[in-house]
């Protein structure tokens, strides 16, 4: 597992991704005065044959909101899709990257951040800051409204698995993709034999359109326990749903279970499933979801 750490004290890490994959965690430590927030992940890209500044921020995505705990640690489970380019774009020499960002809900509220005293601009040793206002949406641009001073860290850590070898955009006949849809929230409660599942469309334009299906293990060409051979493992269908959720949204697919979903949920607390779906003709790479009772 990859770690990138904003730090407690000075100097102790970056908020940008070191790698591709999916954030699991995040962590942020308040003050005493606290209030509703969201960790939100900001693209931004680079010629990767210059020098000059990246082309900053686009967000795409974003956690549930939170309050964290005043003068503590909050951590909070999470399943944000991030984006860490290694080879150039063939078509524009581009290295597209992303960062996380927090985003502070309530007037009045400050932003948990670390003082470091150094405030020299030309200090290239001292961490930045940057501050939208107001906040910037969904698939906006951020070029506008912008201001900070070096020398203040925010004060939040993340955990980031990375993607698998090699994964990557999906040929057109299908394969598997990253999250082009993705997993909003790892766990959701089941209430009169439905789960309400809350995904995120990271599609630039257009609709993420599909079907979304809870099984009991991976879909078929995803990576599976190398000891169990694969025509021996039984594929149960707990309940599915059609997807129809639109570029840089969320929304709730209420899945129905059937008779094997709603026996699997009741004879265990915490239901541990597979989230397997398709975009079109794209399968998605499979998420863990829990179900609750």
């Amino acid at each position: 597992m990859a770690v990138a750490r904003a730090a407690w004290g000075a100097y102790q890490g970056t908020l940008l991704v070191p790698v591709a994959g999916t954030v699991t965690r995040i962590a942020v430590r308040a003050g005493p005065l606290t209030g509703p927030m969201q960790v939100v992940v900001m693209r931004a890209f680079r010629d990767a044959s210059s020098t000059a500044s990246p082309v900053c921020c686009t967000e795409v995505g974003r956690t549930p909101v939170f309050t964290p705990a005043p003068n503590a640690v909050t951590t909070v489970d999470t399943a944000l899709a991030v984006r860490k380019d290694v080879v150039p774009d063939p078509v524009n020499n581009t290295l597209t990257f992303d960062a996380l960002a927090l985003s502070v809900l309530a007037p009045n509220v400050p932003v948990p951040a670390f003082d470091t005293g150094r405030h020299n601009p030309g200090d290239f040793g001292s961490p930045s800051a940057l501050v939208y206002h107001p906040a910037v949406g969904p698939g906006q641009e951020a070029f506008v409204g912008s201001s900070g001073v070096g020398g203040f860290q925010v004060l939040m850590a993340a955990d980031v698995t990375p993607a698998a070898t090699g994964a990557g955009p999906a040929p057109a006949g299908g394969g598997t993709a990253p999250a082009a849809l993705r997993l909003v929230q790892p766990a959701v409660s089941v209430r009169n034999g439905v789960a309400p599942v809350l995904i995120r469309c990271d599609l630039a334009t257009g609709r993420c359109t599909g079907t979304l299906r809870l099984q009991s293990r991976r879909a078929a060409g995803a990576a599976r326990a190398a000891t169990i051979p694969a025509a021996k493992v039984r594929m149960l269908t707990y309940g599915s749903a059609r997807i129809s959720v639109a570029a840089g949204h969320q929304g709730t697919v209420r899945v129905r279970l059937s008779k094997a979903g709603r026996r699997f949920v009741r004879a265990h607390r915490r239901a541990k499933v597979w989230m397997n779906a398709t975009v079109g003709a794209t399968r998605i790479a499979p998420t863990r979801l829990t179900l609750r009772r």
